[in-house]
């Protein structure tokens, strides 16, 4: 029985949707047809609490319909890095933690700005608003000041 929902983002932050799948330990099944999906793509999970859990596409096979089994898709999935979203407390102390301390341990503040670069990638959002993040991103640490704080380290 299909008892969860998903939708599916391009690499251009294009989401289409819902369909009704059920997951498994590496897979869903998506009983349709026609479906938009490639490998690099999202699969987008709505959860109980508002938030949202992204899986990378890893590959996709379409099953012809046969007797009682309608045509569908299956899409091997594998989960993505969790991320905080911007401005949240944890990100917040961190950053805190390490203007206050960049001074005396440049290494902590290159760490950081790499350590939300990857965050940046692997956030869920809109690819356009990562792409966004990454260009302030890049902006910042082009700034001399910054730039001489991390090139400390």
């Amino acid at each position: 029985m299909m008892t969860d929902k998903v939708f599916f983002e391009d690499r251009n932050g294009t989401r289409i949707g819902p369909y009704k799948t059920k997951f498994g330990a590496d897979r869903i099944t998506v009983f349709q047809d026609e479906l938009q999906v490639a490998e690099g793509d999202r699969v987008i999970q709505p959860l109980a609490d508002g938030s949202e859990q992204a899986y990378l596409v890893d590959g996709v096979a379409y099953g012809a319909a046969r007797r009682n089994v309608p045509g569908h898709f299956s899409i091997t999935i594998k989960k993505e890095a969790a991320s905080s979203a911007p401005g949240t407390p944890a990100m917040r102390t961190a950053l805190n933690e390490s203007v206050s301390d960049q001074a005396g341990n440049n290494e902590h503040a290159a760490a950081l700005v790499r350590s939300l670069a990857t965050g940046i990638e692997n956030a869920n959002f809109p690819r356009e608003q990562r792409d966004e993040a990454r260009r302030l991103l890049e902006t910042l640490i082009a700034h001399p000041v910054v730039a001489a704080v991390l090139g400390g380290a």
